[in-house]
């Protein structure tokens, strides 16, 4: 299967396109939000409902929370025929990572 029809049938099912810089961004306006410094995308109190555990297990409203040492972090991965991606972001410091490839083994 070709680039040009993976991208097709990605449009066709409505699955999410990105950049690393968008989805970079993205996890940075949480990280401001959480402390109340932005609230251009997203509000403080919905931001702490997506980066605190709800009900059973690690995870929230839209990441899945990771305790790493001392330090909490949130995470989202995604995959389809022929990409993977993952964000990561330290809940408090304001670090993190994104990931994206064009190769379904991993990253």
């Amino acid at each position: 299967m070709g680039a040009r029809r993976a991208a097709a049938q990605a449009v066709q099912t409505k699955h999410r396109w990105t950049t690393a810089v968008d989805l970079a961004k993205f996890a940075i306006e949480v990280q401001q939000s959480v402390h109340g410094r932005s609230n251009r995308v997203l509000n403080r109190s919905t931001v702490q409902e997506m980066l605190n555990p709800i009900g059973v297990g690690d995870f929230a409203v839209g990441f899945e929370i990771e305790r790493r040492g001392a330090g909490w972090y949130f995470k989202h991965t995604g995959s389809n025929w022929g990409f993977r991606s993952a964000v990561i972001g330290h809940k408090l410091h304001g670090y993190g990572l994104v990931v994206m490839t064009n190769g379904s083994r991993g990253y």
